[in-house]
């Protein structure tokens, strides 16, 4: 590859990234149904087309944050030697309740808002995620791939739960109490 198209693609991945930091701080400020592309334009300095051709829609910034936000479970997953108790698996996921805490778009990206971006964006970092859980948890021929149902569905029960009831602690509690009673109990 020539200088000037590796210069283009490193200015292109510089100013994505600066896209996305900036929209990360108006989330901070201000709910994710208040931000406008123009003011995540602005907030960059760049045009609103700009933004527009790095991330498709303003949703696909969401998705972005949070699929970043899943694989730092996957990096905390695979910093794991292994998986043996509900103490463990909730450290993992203790940061990502958190971050979902801050607007409601992230309960929206989990029950299917904006599948295509979904499916673009986050399914991949997820199906990473859930295949170092399996191995972390091993396969002792007493549930295996139910195992990872399982966690998966207390995992969206969970983040649902958390945001939507503002449960927070209590609804973690509750993750980890579900994962102890159905995976952990026989190992």
């Amino acid at each position: 590859m020539n200088l000037r198209v590796e210069g283009k693609q490193k200015r292109a991945q510089t100013t994505r990234a600066h896209i996305l930091e900036s929209f990360a701080g108006l989330m901070r400020q201000q709910s994710y149904d208040e931000i406008s592309i123009a003011q995540i334009a602005a907030e960059a300095e760049v045009g609103k087309g700009t933004v527009l051709a790095h991330f498709s829609e303003k949703l696909a910034l969401a998705a972005t944050l949070f699929a970043e936000e899943l694989g730092q479970c996957l990096i905390r997953t695979e910093a794991e030697p292994k998986l043996q108790s509900a103490a463990q698996l909730r450290r993992i996921f203790d940061p990502f309740f958190a971050f979902i805490m801050q607007d409601d778009v992230y309960i929206r990206l989990i029950v299917g808002e904006g599948q295509n971006i979904c499916r673009q964006l986050i399914e991949p970092v997820e199906a990473e995620l859930f295949e170092a859980l399996a191995q972390k948890l091993g396969n002792r021929g007493d549930g295996g791939d139910m195992d990872i149902v399982a966690v998966r569905a207390f995992f969206v029960h969970a983040a649902v739960m958390y945001r939507a009831c503002d449960g927070g602690e209590a609804v973690v509690d509750e993750f980890a109490a579900l994962l102890d009673a159905y995976i952990f109990k026989n190992r």
